[in-house]
């Protein structure tokens, strides 16, 4: 079931839908500012509200959009150009690196930085998801895979997926896009961070149950699992 707010209020890019035991909302956030109460957010917030008081019949939460909000390139780069970043050329890939075409200098003095394009998106939504206990927050557009361990207040709550205090946050950009090569390799990284990946790979939710959710982190060619871990509460 897809449910969407009223078109008159909101872009046609964002919607819910209960999935078996998973409630999942998509956003379009390229230019969330964080100031002030935007159509989109104050549908996501009433959602997310109802959302968290059903729990006992669909346990799980998971809100996602294109754009990440927490992935060590993006804290790497952020004085690059955020116009860059969410423009075509940040998502052209041609004859490129398969993660270095995102970021670009600033080409003029005092332009807007993908920090604070990434600043005022997570202004807006992360205190909601962390509000109303929202477990992954899963988006793509960086070529790259990538998975924070649990994260609330701007601090890393576990080291582990064993009942999260927080929001976990996966970046998984690499699902083929040229020249994303078809093996795919992971490796750990330092708190947020938990693993990063590159090659082509998708990722695979399984709702075992109300208390545990099964990721999978899957090879293209092959069907490898190259990444597995599971939340539980």
């Amino acid at each position: 079931m897809i449910r969407r707010p009223p078109r008159s209020t909101l872009s046609s890019s964002s919607a819910a839908s209960d999935v078996y035991k998973r409630q999942v909302w998509a956003l379009w956030n390229n230019s969330q500012g964080g100031k002030g109460a935007s159509a989109q957010g104050l549908w996501l917030e009433q959602d997310l509200a109802a959302a968290n008081a059903n729990r006992g019949n669909v346990p799980w939460i998971i809100v996602t959009s294109h754009f990440p909000l927490q992935h060590t390139m993006l804290r790497e780069n952020a004085d690059k150009s955020a116009a860059h970043y969410v423009g075509n050329a940040g998502e052209d890939s041609s004859g490129r690196a398969f993660t270095e075409h995102h970021f670009a200098p600033c080409q003029e003095a005092g332009c807007f930085t993908i920090g604070e394009l990434v600043a005022g998106q997570a202004e807006a939504l992360i205190p909601m998801m962390e509000k109303y206990n929202v477990d992954v927050y899963d988006a793509g557009h960086v070529h790259s895979y990538e998975v924070s361990w649990p994260q609330k207040g701007g601090k890393t709550t576990n080291t582990s997926f064993d009942h999260p205090q927080g929001v976990v946050y996966i970046t998984e950009g690499n699902g083929g896009v040229p020249p994303t090569p078809g093996s795919n390799t992971v490796k750990k990284c330092s708190a947020p961070c938990r693993v990063q990946g590159t090659g082509g790979a998708y990722g695979r939710f399984s709702a075992v149950d109300g208390h545990t959710l099964r990721y999978e982190h899957v090879e293209n060619p092959t069907g490898k699992v190259t990444d597995t871990w599971a939340i539980t509460k």
